[in-house]
């Protein structure tokens, strides 16, 4: 742990482009907590583009030029994009970055996907950047994550939560999962969406349009546009592509305050469990192929950092949101 937080970001490492989604109801507190965190980085983006439904342009603007002086110019920092478009649901914060990348063709860029309401730690984005190219810049990796039940359920009784969901921050190796979440972290190249990497398809062209673009097509069920971490992960599970929570030097820090998809939810009349359910079985042939599943009762666990090092780990997290930092 005091190496990563000594060593110092290689000259050599790529400057990674960080996506995230927000609305108008964030604007004046979570948002502006995780961008001063993206920008203070030990590996500063090449990029952080923030993607505000078109609808919201307005109410968003003015929320901004309420700020106080100092978080209104964390906006007009070189490196922050504002993006105004449809609202593709929770998947904006990649569906369009992912697009536009695509595009261009820029098909080996680091692409960081994260949420709008968390204090990131310093060296998250170099942690991602370096466990990435350590595993020969084939595989997603994140901090947070989860391996799929075998009969397609989401979530797990409380007794068996820590079982199943992992912290790249109590962890000591890589370890494969199912599903990584964007309610921290994690790193996806745009090659992974372009083609797949299965045995079985290494002659087949590309697709015009990736899927994972086209959340809304009426050849997806429903929950498709409400499900991001399922549908994107699922996604790379027909392409091949492993994912692996990774370690990471620190923790970081929710700052949630308010709650809009459970909102969206309830005027589609599904809940967050139904839309994972859902999606969890439109991709049971790819959870199927990979055969990686959740054990019940602690079975097949990562290996975890010494208990030392996961309480200093805890109380730099906690220094850390005493300082906003």
């Amino acid at each position: 742990m005091l190496r990563q937080y000594t060593l110092q970001p290689s000259a050599s490492l790529p400057r990674p482009v960080v996506t995230l989604a927000t609305t108008k109801l964030r604007a004046s507190h979570e948002l502006p907590t995780a961008l001063r965190s993206l920008l203070h980085q030990s590996l500063t983006p090449r990029e952080i583009q923030i993607h505000v439904p078109q609808e919201e342009k307005a109410a968003f603007e003015e929320e901004l030029r309420l700020l106080p002086f100092p978080l209104r110019q964390l906006f007009t920092h070189p490196s922050v994009r504002i993006r105004f478009g449809e609202d593709l649901g929770p998947g904006t914060k990649l569906i369009p970055a992912l697009a536009g990348m695509l595009e261009a063709h820029d098909y080996t860029t680091p692409l960081v996907v994260l949420d709008d309401d968390h204090l990131y730690h310093p060296r998250v984005l170099e942690a991602l950047v370096r466990a990435h190219i350590s595993l020969g810049r084939r595989a997603a990796v994140g901090t947070r994550g989860w391996r799929v039940r075998q009969d397609l359920a989401w979530g797990v009784q409380a007794s068996e939560y820590d079982n199943h969901v992992h912290l790249g921050w109590f962890m000591s190796a890589p370890y494969r999962a199912g599903v990584l979440t964007a309610n921290d972290a994690y790193l996806v190249l745009p090659a992974f969406f372009r083609a797949s990497a299965c045995g079985d398809a290494q002659a087949t062209e590309p697709a015009a349009r990736p899927a994972v673009l086209d959340p809304m097509d009426e050849a997806n069920p429903q929950a498709a546009h409400l499900v991001d971490d399922i549908w994107i992960n699922g996604q790379l599970a027909r392409n091949c592509i492993p994912r692996y929570i990774v370690p990471v030097p620190g923790a970081n820090i929710d700052v949630t305050r308010t709650h809009v998809l459970e909102g969206h939810m309830r005027g589609d009349g599904i809940s967050r469990a139904r839309a994972n359910d859902v999606m969890l079985r439109f991709f049971k042939e790819a959870w199927a192929r990979e055969d990686i599943w959740f054990q019940f009762g602690g079975k097949e666990q990562p290996s975890k950092k010494w208990a030392p090092i996961r309480w200093a780990v805890e109380c730099e997290k906690g220094w850390r949101w005493l300082w906003g930092r």
